[in-house]
């Protein structure tokens, strides 16, 4: 049986947040403040930088925001190198690894999620820097957007594993830009299309050398399933041009194509960027 976990005891294993190596499902003790079931992610060596990560975390969005995953601690054990982040459980899983089969309906409202959770934080000042479906989390309530990579150090651009995942970062971040609206809307656009398709934006990224696949997004273009209905395919191609200019204004504009869209089937959807490549 799993040891307990920062007083903690251990159901099983867990979809981990922000980047975290490992999490686990657990019931608190004795805390009456919090749910009948946590997930404790374990964010390796990062005591620390304690008060950078709480600062990084002291954002509305994060705790009680209907689009965020609510987070409720942030731990350090006696003795340890780690912090515990504790948050929400995600019955149904990420959007990268359902526990059920989801329908592109679903999917499509899952992003949408995550869109208003990242127009959220950005209403707030903050950039998210790391949508994925991996970050997107599937509660009891509905989808949820999970909190940053909170384990990357200064200096460090980007992680991705696997490697098709380096798709959604937008490739003005691996040039050293920071993160912003515009690529956190690059990023939902990306992370859709992933969900979506079998297809990669960029081919054989998974099967590349890391400095092959980083030169494969930076110099090429993604290839979008044009198998993929109309609708949607708008959508992912307005987050991904490259101009952010020609990006959607706002992640809250592309969570109502995407709402439109799942609430009204096939219907045309227009508005929301200004532009996109072809």
């Amino acid at each position: 049986m799993q040891s307990p976990v920062a007083g903690f005891n251990v159901v099983g294993r867990a979809d981990p947040v922000a980047s975290a190596p490992s999490a686990y499902l657990c019931t608190p003790v004795k805390r009456p403040d919090l749910p009948a079931a946590v997930v404790v992610s374990v964010l390796v060596g990062c005591a620390s930088r304690r008060q950078e990560i709480s600062k990084r975390l002291d954002c509305a969005p994060f705790h009680g925001s209907k689009f965020s995953l609510t987070l409720y601690e942030l731990l350090v054990a006696d003795g340890s190198e780690d912090l515990h982040l504790v948050s929400e459980p995600a019955s149904g899983g990420t959007l990268a690894r359902p526990e059920a089969p989801l329908d592109e309906r679903s999917k499509a409202l899952a992003v949408a999620a995550a869109a208003r959770a990242a127009h959220e934080l950005h209403e707030a000042g903050i950039a998210h820097g790391s949508i994925s479906p991996g970050t997107t989390f599937l509660t009891e309530a509905g989808a949820r957007l999970g909190p940053p990579d909170l384990m990357s150090r200064p200096g460090r651009v980007a992680g991705a594993a696997p490697g098709s995942l380096l798709s959604c970062v937008d490739p003005g971040l691996l040039r050293g830009e920071p993160p912003s609206r515009a690529s956190d809307v690059w990023s939902l656009g990306a992370s859709l299309h992933l969900s979506l398709s079998r297809a990669a934006l960029y081919p054989d990224l998974d099967a590349d050398e890391p400095v092959t696949a980083l030169q494969r997004v930076l110099y090429g273009r993604p290839r979008l399933d044009p198998a993929l209905p109309g609708p949607l395919l708008d959508v992912i191609r307005s987050c991904v041009t490259s101009d952010p200019s020609n990006r959607p204004d706002s992640a809250l504009a592309v969570a109502e194509r995407l709402e439109s869209y799942a609430h009204a089937g096939a219907s045309p959807l227009t508005g929301g960027s200004k532009g996109a490549e072809q």
